[in-house]
């Protein structure tokens, strides 16, 4: 902790004594080097190195090796001493990065894997706490059967979420507003799904939903076959679920339906826009069925299970709270600084 609070340190010094632009810290083994552009720090990284991304715009990142990439932040409330760190357009994660993980980044666009068939095979990576506005697709070509084991964790995220027909991921303490499809093999645990524009789900096979909850139709007349549907929460806007139809083999214990929905969260609106996430408050009022409701004895929702929702979003570096830095030197040629840093425990 104390070596990753030095490269934070290290990394507002540099800026103010140059160009005064925030520049990418890469960490490799026990030494430091800063780089002005993504492309020129992701070359010099090797894998296993992690680059700390400034409070700043980035256009788009390709990411092809497995490095740990590490933003600021993206919840107004946790950033508002830096700024966020965002991505106007995407990120493409490539075959070669698997091991990786991104967190703390907000991305306009989209998150995708590979840019050809060749190099969509992503395996065991880790997306954390990020907010992704329009979509997440686990493949760019087809089907994509080869990526498996990518984890998805307290993340928001908005529009398609396309498995590709993956095999063996986790998506756990997110919120949803977007449709999912074409995921197979894979454990939502945890999870909001706020989407309710139509039915959230298409082509969903051999899947296992527990302690979620759901505002949403949970249904499309495409294929959702042979999923375990467990300790659920289903609100009273859900006209029907996977466990009411009956011609397809879905598997159901333990869930909750019709619930009104006002008996949810602290403070939440029916709207489903991922513009409105800053507004609303997701952990559970007093009179929520969602309390005590999960198959280990504890919460439905973000924030129960193994990975509780962390409030704004912030990364697990040392997130900076205040950053005062001054415009020149005084008479004496110092530089006033005034910086607090918080330790994170995860």
């Amino acid at each position: 902790m104390r070596a990753n609070i030095l490269i934070f340190l290290s990394q507002i010094l540099m800026c103010s004594a140059t160009t005064g632009q925030s520049l990418i810290a890469l960490h490799s083994n026990d030494d430091v080097s800063f780089y002005q552009t993504f492309d020129e720090a992701m070359g010099a990284a090797i894998n296993g190195d992690t680059l700390y991304l400034p409070a700043r715009g980035f256009t788009e990142l390709i990411i092809d090796k497995a490095v740990h990439i590490v933003g600021v932040g993206y919840h107004p409330d946790s950033t508002s001493a830096t700024g966020d760190t965002h991505v106007s357009t995407y990120i493409k994660i490539l075959n070669t990065a698997s091991g990786g993980s991104i967190q703390g980044i907000r991305v306009f666009l989209f998150i995708q894997f590979g840019t050809s068939g060749s190099n969509d095979n992503v395996q065991n990576f880790l997306i954390k706490r990020c907010y992704l506005e329009q979509a997440i697709y686990f493949g760019c070509c087809g089907t994509n059967l080869e990526a498996m084991n990518n984890s998805v964790i307290q993340c928001v995220i908005g529009g398609q979420v396309d498995g590709f027909n993956s095999q063996n991921n986790f998506f756990t303490n997110n919120v949803l507003y977007g449709s999912f499809s074409n995921w197979n093999t894979t454990l939502f645990s945890n999870n909001i799904f706020l989407y309710n524009y139509g039915a959230v789900f298409s082509t969903i096979e051999n899947c296992t939903f527990n302690n979620n909850i759901f505002t949403t139709d949970a249904y499309t007349d495409y294929s959702i076959n042979n999923n375990f549907f467990s300790n659920n929460i289903f609100g009273n806007m859900v006209s029907i679920t996977p466990c009411d139809i009956y011609d397809y083999s879905n598997t159901c214990n333990a869930n909750v339906t019709n619930v009104d929905e006002s008996d949810f969260f602290l403070q939440w609106t029916d709207e489903s826009l991922i513009s409105n996430y800053f507004l609303q408050d997701f952990h559970l009022s007093p009179s929520s069925p969602a309390i005590g409701a999960a198959n280990d004895g504890g919460d439905c929702g973000i924030y129960g299970g193994i990975f509780p929702w962390k409030d704004g979003g912030i990364p697990n570096n040392p997130h900076i709270q205040i950053q005062t830095i001054s415009n020149a030197t005084d008479e004496n040629g110092d530089l006033e600084i005034n910086i607090k840093v918080q330790a994170q425990d995860n």
